[in-house]
């Protein structure tokens, strides 16, 4: 059992020796990783603003929850004070309209926060690819310069 596990430990060090000074002679391995590090960097960002933009939703919704809950208290309010079975009909008849009003207001301020979220992160993508691949080019003449 015990021959086993120095058995992986040494193939495990014989690889990560091998990787450790790894190079081919037509790869920059330093660019790649660079490269690799800048992809890392625009996939974070993006986490972090989605994120953002969840959080931001999730106070809007509750701050539209507690502004709902404010309307339909005043709502009973004045559905009980009013004076005719008219004037309840038509206090009835307005708070469903602003009702109706808030909730498109809302979704509309929900959908134009995600549709900016989603087009800031899909900038930053498109962007990191067109520098990606000017890296590319570049490091592709670099060598051909070289050589």
């Amino acid at each position: 059992m015990a021959t086993q596990a120095n058995e992986k430990s040494g193939a495990k060090n014989q690889y990560s020796d091998f990787f450790k000074n790894f190079s081919l002679p037509q790869f920059n391995m330093e660019a790649a990783i660079d490269a690799h590090k800048k992809n890392l960097e625009v996939f974070s960002k993006a986490h972090k603003a989605a994120l953002s933009t969840v959080k931001e939703v999730h106070e809007l919704h509750g701050q539209y929850a507690k502004k709902m809950l404010d309307d339909m208290k005043s709502h009973m309010e004045n559905i009980r004070s009013a004076p005719s079975n008219e004037s309840r009909f038509k206090a009835h008849a307005d708070s469903l309209k602003n009702s109706f009003e808030n909730s498109m207001n809302h979704g509309r301020e929900v959908m134009n926060m995600w549709s900016r979220t989603h087009r800031d992160i899909t900038d930053s993508f498109a962007k990191r690819v067109k520098d990606g691949v000017e890296e590319f080019k570049s490091n592709i003449k670099k060598k051909s310069a070289k050589n």
